[in-house]
């Protein structure tokens, strides 16, 4: 598997890894928050997923159809091309690549599931978790609000041309904005079109969508997991409410958990700096911890 990567920082600094989330790219991870980690003294470690900007596209693998698998109450592994759990493992083999024992780890949305897997497969790779804007996927947390699960995973035909793609896309944001924290529109369609220029795939996009779904409705109640984590919960997250990022809490020995109000399912604004500097503090206690 061909995963691209951007690292930032002093690269014998601590390695910090970030996943990102359902079709995105490395690119969509906020400038000031990589200024800010690299400043803090990190290695930093930008990964594109499987199917996703630069990383290897899996087209042999088929493109599944997204509708009758949203309209299933349990999505098994072997219904889907993949899984996040293989996600996971790339995040693995990223590490084995850059020859790196372990690192602390920040997941944003599905990057978070991912992150979360990682942790449950290859414990020993994983310094701290750091899960924003996440889920632990378990059954008894809240269902997606439909409108917001057809928006997700495209109920409408996709647009054909390069400027409607793009203004769909930050329609779409603006579902699960941040009402404290709103975004510009212009940057956003700037961050669209760099996207796009950069690794258009939506077959790649269908793949992870089936590997998202697979974890969402896989029925399953999620490990609990026992390293030093935080959590970061968007009080006004339109994909996962406040319920999720709860849970997600309660399964991880002595996780903190970071209630942002008026932040929704994106990092803008001023909740970039609250969100980053609960990370390096995520992290310094995971180091005391280790050294003592």
């Amino acid at each position: 598997m061909s995963i691209e990567v951007e690292r930032y920082g002093d690269e014998t600094g601590v390695p910090l890894l970030l996943i990102s989330g359902f079709g995105s790219q490395l690119i969509s991870w906020p400038t000031k928050m990589i200024e800010a980690l690299a400043g803090a003294g990190f290695s930093v470690i930008a990964m594109d997923n499987r199917d996703a900007g630069l990383s290897e596209k899996l087209s042999r693998w088929g493109v599944p159809d997204i509708a009758p698998l949203r309209s299933k109450p349990r999505v098994l592994p072997s219904e889907v091309p993949y899984t996040l759990a293989d996600m996971s493992d790339d995040a693995a083999g990223v590490l084995d690549a850059l020859g790196l024992p372990a690192a602390h780890v920040v997941g944003k949305s599905m990057g978070g599931l991912i992150a979360q897997s990682l942790c449950a497969r290859h414990p020993d790779r994983v310094l701290s978790l750091s899960l924003l804007i996440t889920t632990s996927a378990a059954p008894s947390v809240p269902a997606m609000r439909p409108d917001i699960e057809a928006l997700l995973f495209g109920d409408s035909d996709a647009p054909a041309d390069l400027e409607a793609i793009i203004e769909a896309s930050v329609e779409a944001d603006k579902a699960w904005a941040s009402p404290a924290y709103p975004f510009d529109p212009a940057e956003r369609r700037a961050l669209a079109l760099a996207s796009l220029k950069r690794g258009h795939n939506p077959d790649g996009v269908a793949r992870q969508a089936a590997a998202l779904l697979c974890e969402l409705r896989g029925g399953t109640e999620p490990r609990h997991l026992d390293v030093p984590a935080l959590v970061v919960q968007g009080m006004a997250d339109t994909i996962f409410p406040p319920e999720h990022g709860r849970d997600l809490a309660r399964r991880i020995t002595g996780a903190e958990l970071l209630e942002v109000e008026g932040m929704g399912h994106d990092l803008e604004g001023g909740a970039v700096g609250i969100v980053t500097e609960a990370i390096i503090r995520c992290i310094r206690s995971a180091e005391l911890r280790q050294n003592s």
